[in-house]
This record gives structure tokens, sequence and C-alpha cells, in this order.
């Protein structure tokens, strides 16, 4: 047994001594070539590994890794040539110096065909913005940023919902259009778009945007017609420490006033031994959403397409007084109710409805959490997990209103890959909580005020002019009459009926609230065979989805 003992030992300490010795330790500084200022999260990377560093605030780097020598690492950063420096001795010190670049021609992308390859070989058209660009915009978030970008169009519904466009022929609810997070997609699962602010992490965790705004459905499948925006976030092995932002400012309008904009966001990463790294980031944004106050007429899809410039002029002169009048954001004048006007004449007239800023709560939150823990088995391999947290206000503005009110999304991912393959499984799940559907809201409501063949019977009345002190014919004095014992807005019974309407998912039984728990199960695996690369450059890939 003290014979097996010893051999034992003597075998682990020849291990530890001979992983000791294959250990390769890297240190250097990197400036800039045209005036030698130390340059500033430099990404430095062994080729054809995962092992890498940044340079930090003045230029230096430490890299350990077990590749045996001689080896080349690889330099990037924007706006200077990418470069290759060989490391043939241990220990090595290495003073790096980096030539600027007067055009992006030498930006790696990997969005384009699913591996990392120079943005000029790319087979179709990419946009990309980094992290240096994302610092120096004067946009408020990402999607301002993104607006910017060349063949982009951005949708703002409100504050916190912007829908990215890239082929025309979308609106908010853009279905032919994916987002990627680290390879995972963030379209809601039951809406199947994604959900503006809640679709994304903090600023401050975003390495890289890339835009591809053609086709992508090979790669990506068929929700990659109109194409797709794939965010990277920070490599906590990488990108240590913690960083944290905060943005104020002002959303100013007529009918909403002035009122303060907030968005903050932190980052902590710490990588330990180069094997184990974690990851926590949290974010908040609270503002107040535009007030919507349009009164005018409101002209449907049919007819705007079918009509005269003429006729919808002349609707738009429809008097507020006038029968069926339905206005663009006032909700329960849709209820449209016969009256008998006299004579043998019943014409249909519209209740007079509540507008969309006494239903609404304009005040909006977005909440952003999120964490990871890294392993790397070797320089080669990796697995990951993942939790991705994000609650948000919003109102979807489409033929109908949806306000989204705490409407979460939740994803938990498991991620193996390596040099040159991938196999990421995630679960992602929503949930619409307090959201509701306006135009059954404001019908409900405005019902519960008063019965429409009460409010009929009065406004009928005192058109044929039965009501003493009311003009007979005057539609204008015979709805103020039927709508004098409304119940107040604003009142605690306008408030209770409103609530009611709120909490009740049953539309038979007078609510409106929108109940919404889809989730789906996806598994990605990606193949490229580097090997063959000089022969054929081939991939293999595979996408399971279960919803």
């Amino acid at each position: 047994m003290k014979k097996l003992f010893t051999i034992s030992l003597a075998l682990v300490l020849c291990w530890v001594c001979t992983f000791a010795a294959a250990q390769t330790t890297v240190k250097g500084k990197v400036t800039d070539a045209s005036d030698g200022s130390a340059m500033v999260g430099v990404s430095i990377v062994v080729k054809g590994k995962l092992t890498g560093t940044t340079t930090d605030g003045d230029g230096n780097f430490t890299l350990s890794t077990n590749t045996p020598l001689p080896f080349t690492i690889l330099l990037s950063s924007i706006g200077y040539t990418n470069q290759e420096v060989q490391v043939t001795q241990a220990s090595q010190a290495l003073d790096i110096k980096m030539q600027p670049s007067t055009t992006k021609l030498n930006e790696l992308v990997v969005s384009a065909s699913k591996v990392e390859e120079s943005i000029m070989e790319a087979p179709v058209s990419i946009e990309k913005l980094s992290i240096k660009e994302l610092r120096n915009t004067p946009s408020f978030d990402m999607y301002d940023a993104i607006s910017n970008l060349k063949g982009v169009q951005v949708n703002n519904g409100s504050l916190t919902f912007s829908s990215i466009n890239t082929r025309g022929f979308a609106d908010m609810q853009n279905w032919r259009f994916i987002q990627l997070l680290d390879g995972m997609e963030m379209n809601a699962p039951g809406l199947n778009y994604p959900v503006g602010g809640n679709s994304g992490p903090p600023s401050v965790d975003i390495l890289s945007i890339e835009l591809v705004p053609g086709a992508s459905s090979a790669l990506y499948g068929a929700n990659a017609f109109n194409g797709l925006l794939n965010i990277t976030t920070k490599d906590p092995f990488n990108y240590q420490g913690f960083s944290a932002y905060v943005k104020g400012g002002v959303t100013s309008q007529e009918a909403g006033g002035t009122n303060p904009l907030l968005d903050f966001g932190a980052r902590y990463a710490k990588a330990f031994n180069n094997k184990f790294a974690v990851k926590v980031t949290a974010g908040v944004m609270q503002g107040t959403d535009w007030t919507a106050n349009d009164d005018s007429f409101y002209i449907d899809n049919t007819t705007a397409t079918n009509a005269t410039p003429e006729q919808i002029a002349a609707l738009l002169q429809t008097p507020r007084s006038a029968p069926n009048y339905n206005a663009v954001n006032v909700y329960g004048d849709e209820l449209s109710v016969p009256v008998n006007l006299g004579g043998g004449n019943t014409v249909n007239v519209n209740r007079t409805g509540i507008k969309e800023a006494d239903i609404v709560n304009y005040d909006v939150q977005t909440y952003r959490f999120g964490a990871s823990l890294h392993y790397r088995i070797s320089e080669d391999l990796e697995v990951n997990y993942g939790f991705t947290y994000t609650q948000s206000d919003a109102i979807l503005r489409h033929t109908t209103i949806y306000p989204l009110v705490n409407f979460d999304q939740q994803l938990h991912r498991l991620e193996l890959k390596g040099t040159n393959f991938s196999l990421l499984g995630y679960y992602s799940v929503e949930n619409a909580r307090d959201s509701y559907a306006m135009l059954a809201t404001g019908s409900f409501i405005e019902e519960g005020r008063k019965s429409s063949a009460t409010w009929g019977a009065d406004y009928g009345a005192a058109f044929r002019g039965e009501v003493t002190g009311v003009t007979a014919g005057d539609h204008a004095a015979a709805r103020t009459y039927a709508d004098r014992d409304l119940i107040p807005i604003g009142s605690d019974a306008f408030n209770q009926l409103r609530s009611a309407t709120l909490d009740n998912p049953d539309i038979s039984t007078g609510g409106s609230k929108f109940v919404d728990r889809t989730n789906f199960y996806n598994i990605v695996g990606n193949y490229d065979f580097t090997q063959f690369k000089d022969i054929v450059e081939l991939q293999v890939g595979g996408n399971y989805r279960r919803f």
C-alpha cells in the first residue's frame, strides 16, 4: 500500500510539473503606431483557440495558454488593421504597434455565414456596430443607433417598443425578421417578433451588433426572410471587472408635458484561472410614453386604400357630433347603438367613448437581469449556462392596440462550443401578465358606465323632442343628454370598473386581459469543416424547435 501511494503521488507530481512546464504566459503592450498612445480594449486571441484577453486601460495584457510553442496570436480593434504576432518562447514580452486603418474592410463578422470572416468576404451585405461605435453614438438606446445604419427603417410604436425593418412591407409586427442574442432567438414565442427593449441586453454588455438586411432563411430559418439582427455580448474571460452607465434626459410633448427619462445599466465579470468565469448584468429604464390624443375621424385601412384623396379629406371633416363618429384615440366609441330618431327613422349611433389617456398609464419601466457561468474544459472546448430575464411596459400599436404591462420574457441556455462547432439548447417563455386589448377595454368600460340600451333610449327621446329643455333634432344636444349620467372618468366607481375589466381574462363576461404564456424549446447545432477549407467550404447544421 505504501509503495502504491508513493507511485501514485509521483505520477501526480509529474503531471503537475508537465502541466506547469507546458503553460506559456505572454505579456505585452499594444500602442497606436501613429502616435504611440496606449490602446484600450484590443482583442487578443490565440489563433485557432478559444483562449483570449483584451488590453487594459494602459494598453497592457497578459495571456496564458497551454498551446505548444510556437503559436500565433491575433490582434483586432475597430479602426486598425488586424495583426498576427508569432510567439516563439515562454514568458515572452511583446511590444506591439497597430496601424490605423481608414476603412472598415478588415472588420470580422459572423452573421453572414455563421463563421468568422472578413466583412469583404461575406457572401451577403452586412452592417456592423462595434463596441467603440456604440460608446460614441449619441443615441439613447441601441435601436436609435441601429436606425442610422444603411437600409434600416425603425418603426417606433412607443417609447420602449421599436421594430426593425430592412426590406420594406412591414410594420410594428415584423414576423419575418429575427433578433439573436448570442445565438438565441429573442422573438417573443407567442407574438413571433421581438418586443423592442424587452428583447435586448443592457448596452454595457454589448460587444457588437451585426445586421443582415437581406434574406437569411437558408441559415436561420423562414422567419429571417426580411433579415436578422445579431447581438453579441462580452465574453467574461476577455472583458472582466465592473462597469456601469447612467443616461438621463427628458421627453417633451405638448399633450403629455415634459417628463424625466432614465436609463441605467451595470455589468460585472470575473474569471478564475482562465478556466471558470461568471458574469452578471442588470439594467433599468424608466420614462413616460407619448400621450395619444388624436380625436380626428378614424379611417380604416380598407377605406384609406380605396378612397380618393377628396373622399378622405371629406371624411376628416366629419363633425364630432355626427352619429357615426369614431375617433382615432378614443375607445368605446366603436359601440354602435340603434336609435329611433322618430318618423320611423332608426339609425346606428356610436357611443361617445373614452380618451386613451383616461385608460392607459403612460409611465413605463423596463427591467433586465442576466447571469452566466462559463467553464473552459480545454482551450478548444467551453461549456456555458446563461439566464436572461426582462420585464417591460410597452404599447403595441397596430390595427388594434395592446398595452403590454409587466410583459416579461425569460431564457435559459446551455451551450457547448469549440473552435469550429457549437451546440446550443435554450428555453424561451413569455408571460403577458397585466397586458390587455384596448378595443375590448374601451367597449366594456363604456358599457359599464351606462348600458347601450339605456343610452340609446335617452338619445332617441332627446332627439325626438321628448325631453324638456333639449333642442329637438340636434345630435349634439341628444348626445350630451345621453351622456349626462355616465360614471365620471377618474372617479372611484370608474377606477373599479376599469380594474374589473383589466383583471378579467374572459371576454365573454366583459374581460379584456391579454393572457399569453407561450414557450418553446430550441436546439441548434453547427459544425464547420475548417480542416478542409482549402478544398471546399462546408458547414453542417441542424435545428429542432418545439412550441
